[in-house]
């Protein structure tokens, strides 16, 4: 787990290295929430269910139930993407306020941190109020055209207030698709961007004041 000296820091540093340490802390909790989300979408996307004693016939109340559940695990793995985003953006930001700890950090790590979740969820940051108020999209008009893709010179409005295409969560955001891959492939992704960050940040846990 990660822990800092507090102690051992200026005191007009620990209030912020505090939140750095419980925003670190937090990172594993949202990157578990994300592979549950990822491993019930992928438990309910097997062949439909078939009725008890005649497997010719689909049991649809158990297959609409498991295509809501796909969606809701998908929705839900992208709010953890979300915010495994915004918690980068937080400790990105205590680090620059906290002088004692910032020279400690082993950049290279950091960059490839950063590297690895942008290639894996591009553009991740704008998808949140969508994802949170999705019924705002479609309120009227104006916000309709707004969110909207128009391909073909706008003769074609496609607005995806959330959909599920193959194994690929996605939704429209100011003209623009966006989504991820619901796959293991994306679960090791945020593991590999969470370790190398957590890598970035080991340093910070050995600083003491001599």
């Amino acid at each position: 787990m990660f822990s800092l000296l507090l102690d051992h820091l200026p005191e007009s540093e620990r209030d912020e290295a505090f939140a750095l340490q419980r925003n670190v802390a937090s990172l594993t909790g949202i990157y578990d929430s994300f592979e549950a989300a990822v491993t019930l979408f992928e438990d309910c996307s097997g062949p439909p269910p078939r009725l008890d004693g005649d497997e010719s016939r689909i049991d649809m109340k158990k297959h609409n139930l498991h295509k809501n559940w796909r969606f809701i695990a998908a929705k839900s793995g992208a709010m953890s993407i979300y915010e495994f985003y915004q918690i980068i953006h937080s400790i990105n930001k205590s680090i620059k306020k906290c002088p004692t700890l910032a020279p400690l950090v082993d950049i290279n790590e950091r960059k490839k941190s950063a590297k690895l979740f942008d290639d894996a969820f591009p553009k991740f940051g704008g998808i949140r109020n969508s994802l949170a108020h999705g019924a705002e999209a479609t309120s009227d008009n104006e916000k309709i055209l707004r969110h909207a893709l128009m391909p073909f010179g706008g003769e074609l409005t496609i607005l995806m207030n959330s959909a599920i295409i193959g194994n690929e969560f996605c939704i429209t955001v100011d003209g623009t698709i966006l989504g991820y891959l619901v796959s293991r492939e994306s679960v090791d992704k945020l593991k590999a961007a969470l370790d190398a960050l957590l890598k970035a940040l080991q340093p910070l846990q050995n600083f003491r004041r001599k």
